[in-house]
């Protein structure tokens, strides 16, 4: 079997790029996905044009979509979602709610919907990474930032797939669509119980008859399984991915996986966000800049007011405003969306590089503004 030798010349650029401008910002204290985006951008084909899109490199980042969202999944523990308070319940719903209002108010067209969509979810990734550095994961504000985020994530993934269909549809087409998206999620989630139930009753047995280095093996077949059969409900196969990351998320040996995981992780998944960074059109930025701002107001003021207002239920003004600011970040889903929007030709290049920018702007931004606001209280600091 041949190989493609350039191939093999773009892949090692791909990693060495994303690895070493990612651990430059990481040592800036910012995400290293800013660095990996930012790597698409610099060798993609608008600016150096080292690297260009291929069948190769679209599937490498769609195994790292799948290793991206089937961790989210694992991480998103669905019984806590069952306990949530109504004051988490409250800032997730302020955080869907707000801004896809906002950018149809405000955003023309499909576009303000789309925009809006993408604007609902949060970055987990970038959230829990936040607060696992400032050592406020079991703070009451970091208990419900945790839960709004993966409620928001849920809803991104049902946007994302609707969206995936929505190409040319009807209004009627779209409700059914939206329809069978949440058929489908519900079905798996009844699975994902009766799993949790039966992995519970056979742990001692499974685990003398299944060795710790098959779990990974089996969990993600499963994963892969179920994207195929999302496929079947014409829906984005990161739905099943993600499904199947929920479905395990509650079982005791999913530490080993997580942990087995990360080499997956560390390799594929910044081959997708370069991925982004390719599609991104610097050349655009000018005529769209004012598009960019716009969305980086209402990602900012929307998450803001509408998850912060409802933490004043339960915390005091500080940490409630850091509680709005934490929701801010968005990468992972709504990148997705908005990837699976431009597939689908339903917004421009513009409106999609815009939204990038406007992504990696939020990324710099807001770890500075919540250290500015702790920075009130000394005994506090991020």
């Amino acid at each position: 079997m041949e190989i493609d030798a350039s191939l093999l010349m773009q892949v090692g650029l791909i990693l060495l790029s994303t690895k070493l401008l990612g651990e430059i910002v990481l040592r800036k204290r910012f995400p290293p996905v800013v660095g990996e985006v930012a790597a698409g951008v610099m060798l993609g084909p608008f600016l150096l044009g080292w690297v260009q899109p291929s069948e190769a490199i679209t599937m490498l980042a769609n195994f790292g979509i799948i290793c991206l969202l089937f961790l989210i999944g694992l991480n998103s523990e669905y019984r806590k979602l069952f306990r949530i308070g109504p004051v988490a319940l409250a800032v997730a719903l302020g955080g869907i709610v707000l801004p896809l209002g906002l950018s149809i108010l405000i955003l023309p067209g499909t576009t303000g919907l789309i925009v809006g969509a993408a604007l609902t979810a949060t970055s987990i990734g970038v959230v829990i990474s936040m607060l696992k550095n400032a050592g406020k994961l079991s703070s009451p504000e970091g208990q419900i930032i945790t839960a709004a985020s993966v409620i928001d994530d849920i809803v991104g993934v049902i946007v994302l797939a609707v969206i995936t269909g929505a190409a040319g549809a009807s209004l009627m087409a779209i409700g059914g669509l939206t329809l069978k998206t949440i058929g489908f999620l519900a079905i798996t989630l009844l699975a994902a119980i009766s799993f949790t139930i039966f992995w519970q009753k056979k742990a001692l047995q499974i685990k003398r008859s299944v060795s710790e280095r098959t779990l990974l093996p089996l969990f993600l077949g499963v994963a892969f399984v179920l994207a195929w059969m999302a496929v079947q409900f014409e829906l984005a196969a990161v739905i099943g991915a993600f499904i199947a990351g929920v479905i395990f998320s509650e079982i005791h040996d999913k530490k080993v996986v997580v942990t087995e995981l990360r080499p997956f992780f560390d390799v594929f998944v910044p081959i997708f966000f370069f991925a982004v960074g390719m599609e991104v059109n610097l050349f655009v930025i000018p005529q769209a800049g004012w598009l960019a701002g716009v969305i980086l107001l209402i990602a900012i003021a929307s998450k803001v007011i509408g998850c912060g207002i409802p933490a004043l239920l339960k915390l005091p003004p500080n940490k409630s405003l850091v509680v709005g600011l934490a929701m801010v970040p968005r990468m992972e889903v709504a990148l997705i969306v908005m990837g699976s929007a431009l597939a689908a030709g339903l917004i421009a290049d513009d409106v999609y590089s815009a939204f990038v920018f406007s992504a990696l702007a939020l990324l710099v931004l807001v770890p500075p503004m919540i250290r500015l606001v702790y920075s009130y209280h000394p005994h506090k600091h991020l």
